[in-house]
This record gives structure tokens, C-alpha cells and sequence, in this order.
């Protein structure tokens, strides 16, 4: 019964979250260009939180490990990330180190906390991880409900009911995260001699490099469908209503992936669900790099059913494999500051540079060759992952 509690307290935890977070990163791009700020410097801008989602990740995995804990690492990330996103949507004038520094901030720690829940559910226990799509497919409803939302709250009270939005959702799920356990990381002698060297040894296991290469290729395009794809809807006509429809389109389409993950990880094998995925990827954005309407580039946001829930399933899952007992937090963490920081410092600054000195439409399609790229590397992944099973 305490377990089941436990999944039931993770749902609406996700589902508020994931609600919270959907209110600052589905109008970064729309609140940064009313405020009048040009591609290439809102591309430096979303590239800024690059650079801190890799430091929080590395320092606040390291600090789980070494502590035994993720629930105050998690309760704390929140709470600071309200403060930035709150500060970043309240000052509505020109001011670029003050908007680069709240969007660092903001997105490094949204990133953070994503990576941290993760590993909450993972290390809870085996009932809670043999779960997680279920527990997640929550995560894209409150995206969904979020970005649907925070629409109309731009629309009927401006820029400022973001900032009112964000703390009063952060309330509600911290009285949820305080019914819920910590993780369980073992006996005290197996954590308490984590150091900062044993990071290393994770880089010893070719796998996990191959892998993480690979989700870095895969969010780089990520990185550009929140980018240069905006760029190219907005260059169509689309508003600030249209580009939360294109999130809440993409969050919906997420449910049933998730909501079948365990099924699909049982079925079909992590190696052959993360090439599905690069061959959903590419052709998404070749549809991009065609449409001629901001309707079409949303009804080719479907295809998200196939991209990054996928893309998350795997990642959580073969992470998780390989990276030692001693490691976990900092495995999964270490891996997403790479793959998820590092193709956000460089991608949107390289996309708004490219996007500037020639088309969007050029842009996107080279970022289309990425996810070629991915598949081919995936094939290696899954020939090694089935030399080891042998």
C-alpha cells in the first residue's frame, strides 16, 4: 500500500512540475522577442543555461551520491529556480546581462530538477523504477496543461501572471514532495567515499560514451526545435497562441508513449526503440524545413510520439545499467550535463548564427542530417550492447 502511495505522490508531483517548468520554457522565445532582442542574442541567451545545467548537474549529482539524498537537492533546485523564472518574467525592459543571467539560472535549473526527479523515482525503489513511464507520461499532461494555459494567462495578464503562475505551483508541489520518501542509496560505507575522481571510471565504459554521444546529437535537434523551429513559426505569422498549441500538441502525444513504456521496453529492446527514434527525428524536421504554415509545422509536432519519449525511456533506463551502484546520481547526471548541456550552449547559438546569416530552412535542415547521424551510431550501440548479452 506504501508503494502504491509512493507512485500515486510521484504522478501529481510530475504533473505539477513538469506544469511549472512548461510556464517559463514555452515563452522564453515569445517574452525575449517582444522585449525586442535580436536571433543571435536570444540564441547567446538560451545557450546561457548551457553552462549552468552542466555545473548544477555535475556538482548536485556529485552531492547525492556523496550524501545519500535527492529529496533536498530537489526541494531546493525548485525553490531556486522559482526565484530566477519569477525574477526573469517581472522586468520587461532591454537589459541583456539580467535576462542572460535569469535565463541561465532558470534553465539550468529546470534541467536540473527534471534529472533529479528522474533519479528520485530510479532509486526509490524497484517498484517505483519499473513505473517510471507511467509516473512520467504525467510529467507531459501538466506540460500540456501548462503551456495550454499560460497562454491565456500572457494574454489576459501579461508577462507578469507568468511569475504569479510559477509560485503558486511551486507550493503545491512541495507539499506533495514532502510525502514522499527519499531514495534509498544503501548503506552509509557503500556512498561515503564517493570523491570527484570516480567520475573517470564512468568514462571507462565505452557504452555509456557511445551513448551519451548520441543523446547529445539528439538533443542538439531538440535544442533547434525550441529554437530556430520557433524562429521559422513566428517568421510564418504564428503568435504567442500558436506556439503554446505546437507545446501542448507535443506534450498530448507523449502520454501514450509513456503511458505504455514498461510494455514497449519489454517488447521491443532499448537498442531498436532509440533507432525508431532517430528515424522519427529526421523525418520531423525534413517536414519542418518544408511546411509553409505554422499549422503544418504543429501537426508535424506529432511525430513527437516517437522522439523524446523514447528518447527519455532509453536514456533513463541504460544509464541506469551502466553506471556502477556507487554512481547512479552521478551517472545519469553526469551524462545529462553533457548531452542536455552541452548541445544547449552550443546548438542555439550556432542555429542563430547560421539562421542570420543565411535561412532558417538551412538551419533545420542540417540539423536533420544530426539525427542520420544518431541512427548510425545507434546501430554500433545495439551491435555492442548484443556482443555483451552474449
Amino acid at each position: 500500500m506504501e508503494k502504491k502511495k509512493q507512485v500515486r505522490s510521484f504522478v501529481g508531483l510530475y504533473l505539477f512540475i513538469y506544469m511549472v517548468m512548461s510556464f517559463s520554457m514555452s515563452q522564453y522565445v515569445p517574452y525575449l522577442t517582444k522585449i525586442g532582442y535580436s536571433t543571435v542574442e536570444r540564441g547567446m541567451m538560451l545557450s546561457s543555461y548551457a553552462v549552468t545545467t552542466i555545473g548544477f548537474q555535475l556538482l548536485f549529482g556529485f552531492l547525492s551520491d556523496k550524501y545519500r539524498a535527492i529529496k533536498k537537492f530537489f526541494v531546493l533546485g525548485v525553490a531556486l529556480y522559482a526565484v530566477a523564472a519569477c525574477v526573469l518574467f517581472t522586468r520587461q525592459d532591454q537589459l541583456f546581462i539580467f535576462h542572460l543571467l535569469m535565463v541561465a539560472m532558470a534553465g539550468g535549473l529546470m534541467n536540473l530538477n527534471f534529472g533529479l526527479m528522474d533519479n528520485w523515482v530510479f532509486e526509490l525503489g524497484e517498484y517505483t523504477r519499473t513505473r517510471f513511464g507511467f509516473i512520467r507520461l504525467f510529467g507531459s499532461i501538466g506540460w500540456a496543461i501548462g503551456s495550454t494555459c499560460i497562454s491565456a494567462i500572457v494574454y489576459h495578464f501579461g508577462y507578469g501572471g507568468v511569475a504569479t503562475g510559477i509560485l503558486f505551483f511551486t507550493v503545491i508541489s512541495f507539499c506533495i514532495a514532502y510525502f514522499i520518501a527519499d531514495a534509498d542509496k544503501g548503506s552509509h560505507s557503500a556512498t561515503q567515499d564517493v570523491k570527484i575522481s570516480d567520475i573517470k571510471t564512468l568514462f571507462q565504459n565505452k557504452k555509456y560514451v557511445l551513448l551519451t554521444l548520441i543523446l547529445f546529437l539528439l538533443y542538439a535537434m531538440s535544442a533547434t526545435n525550441n529554437s530556430a523551429v520557433l524562429d521559422k513559426m513566428m517568421a510564418l505569422g504564428a503568435n504567442e497562441i500558436d506556439i503554446g498549441y505546437r507545446w501542448t500538441l507535443m506534450a498530448i502525444v507523449e502520454i501514450p508513449t509513456f503511458f505504455f513504456g514498461a510494455y514497449l521496453l519489454r517488447k521491443i529492446n532499448p537498442y531498436r526503440l532509440l533507432l525508431i527514434a532517430c528515424i522519427a527525428y529526421t523525418l520531423q524536421f525534413l517536414i519542418y524545413g518544408l511546411s509553409t504554415t505554422p499549422f503544418q509545422i504543429i501537426l508535424a509536432g506529432m511525430l513527437q510520439i516517437f522522439t523524446i519519449p523514447l528518447i527519455i525511456l532509453v536514456a533513463r533506463v541504460l544509464l541506469f545499467e551502466y553506471s556502477s551502484d556507487q554512481l547512479k546520481s552521478t551517472g545519469q547526471l553526469v551524462a545529462i550535463s553533457l548531452y542536455n548541456g552541452g548541445s544547449s550552449l552550443l546548438i542555439p547559438t550556432i542555429a542563430g548564427a547560421i539562421t542570420s546569416a543565411f535561412q532558417v530552412e538551412v538551419t533545420i535542415y542540417l540539423t536533420a542530417i544530426l539525427g542520420g547521424l544518431a541512427f548510425l551510431l545507434s546501430l554500433l550501440l545495439g551491435k555492442m550492447g548484443k556482443e555483451m548479452a552474449e
